[in-house]
């Protein structure tokens, strides 16, 4: 699809317009074969479980993906959708809790539908429930956007610094940074995401973002 229609389709949703199915071969991130499976799209080089994605590839809980250079992969597990970029890895535990103890220089855009969550990075350990969010972490420091919903923020350095977030459009982004620095949460501006592919993460599981409902097509980041 190219940006144009891509264009239509997103302030389709946004006008409230009835969403197209999960199922839709309108969606440009389907496959050809437009079968139902819970990887969408990908690019480059992508691993599960140490061996190359393939076309007929599935993931499942328990499973590790990891994006090599100049890769993407946007997948779903159950009602929570996943946008891994570059040099990242994650671990889908079996419980349906993501553990990321691999985002050294990666970093991965999420939607989780209802049920309390838990992600983890080398310096945070982070709550979440219907949340939208976006994280990027090193050994020392982890960003995160809380884009919409609610999150529970501990550092794994020094559990008494916490903090509880909740926001509606990209209001508190922070820093959660270790011991060597301090062990605090700081706040930090709004980076490398965009409103548009949390519209398009939420789309994969028949869902919108909650800011569409009162937002105006100036309102949103488009990432173009």
């Amino acid at each position: 699809m190219k940006d144009s229609d891509r264009r239509r389709l997103l302030k389709y949703l946004l006008a409230g317009s009835a969403a197209y199915p999960a199922t839709s071969s309108a969606f440009w991130f389907f496959n050809d074969d437009k079968a139902i499976k819970p990887i969408h799209r990908w690019s480059g080089s992508i691993k599960i479980n140490g061996s190359p994605l393939q076309p007929t590839s599935m993931i499942k809980p328990g499973d590790t993906i990891e994006t090599g250079e100049d890769s993407e992969i946007v997948f779903t597990q159950g009602k929570d959708a996943y946008l891994l970029r570059s040099n990242t890895g994650i671990i889908l535990n079996n419980n349906d809790i993501v553990d990321i103890l691999r985002l050294l220089s990666g970093a991965v855009l999420s939607v989780f539908g209802s049920g309390k969550k838990q992600i983890k990075t080398p310096t945070a350990t982070i709550g979440i429930r219907g949340t939208g969010m976006y994280l990027e972490a090193t050994e020392r420091e982890t960003y995160l956007c809380t884009c919409y919903g609610k999150t529970e923020i501990t550092s794994n350095d020094d559990p008494s610094v916490t903090e509880n977030i909740s926001t509606q459009h990209h209001e508190e982004p922070r820093f959660i940074r270790n011991t060597a620095q301090g062990a605090i949460i700081k706040k930090a501006p709004v980076r490398n995401h965009s409103d548009a592919e949390l519209i398009m993460l939420e789309s994969t599981v028949g869902r919108k973002p909650p800011f569409l409902d009162n937002a105006s097509g100036d309102d949103i980041d488009w990432g173009y």
